[in-house]
């Protein structure tokens, strides 16, 4: 007996190539035309936030983009509009939404090996949330992870950085 997955129909491939997975396609044209960088600055939510401060109202300036970045209105309408809709476990092949959820997670490792310039026998690995835990990955890589501020030179002297 032939088993015949919806997975595998010609209907299904239509459909993943023209609805969820364009959503990198569809924002990388929502940042095509001129000064890109003026665009993103007046998508960026939050913008001209007055806060109160001890000399009175300021305008907020963020400068901690290292740890996380301002919200930007044309990822989060990416996110709310192309993402959410399927969002699921990105671990299973079992349903629709979390095909969808694997095949965004795949193209966007390829994303960002091109644009890292990774060629092949490289990785991109998915660490975790913001930069914090791609650098905590790094030194639990690198074998630092014991050695911590106040500890002895002994104590970290035979890792390699």
């Amino acid at each position: 007996m032939m088993t015949h997955s919806l997975f595998q129909s010609a209907w299904f491939e239509n459909m993943m190539t023209s609805s969820p997975e364009n959503v990198f396609s569809h924002f990388a044209k929502a940042l095509q035309g001129d000064d890109v960088i003026s665009r993103l600055r007046d998508d960026l939510i939050g913008d001209n936030l007055t806060i109160p401060g001890p000399f009175g109202p300021k305008t907020l300036v963020y400068a901690d983009y290292v740890a996380s970045g301002r919200a930007l209105g044309v990822i989060e309408q990416a996110v709310a509009t192309q993402v959410l809709p399927y969002y699921a476990n990105s671990h299973t092949e079992a349903s629709f939404c979390g095909q969808v959820m694997n095949r965004m997670r795949h193209e966007a490792r390829q994303i960002i090996a091109r644009l890292c310039g990774a060629e092949q026998g490289f990785a991109t690995i998915f660490t975790g949330n913001g930069a914090t835990a791609g650098l905590n990955r790094l030194v639990h890589l690198l074998g630092g992870a014991g050695c911590r501020a106040g500890r002895g030179a002994s104590a970290c002297a035979d890792r390699p950085v």
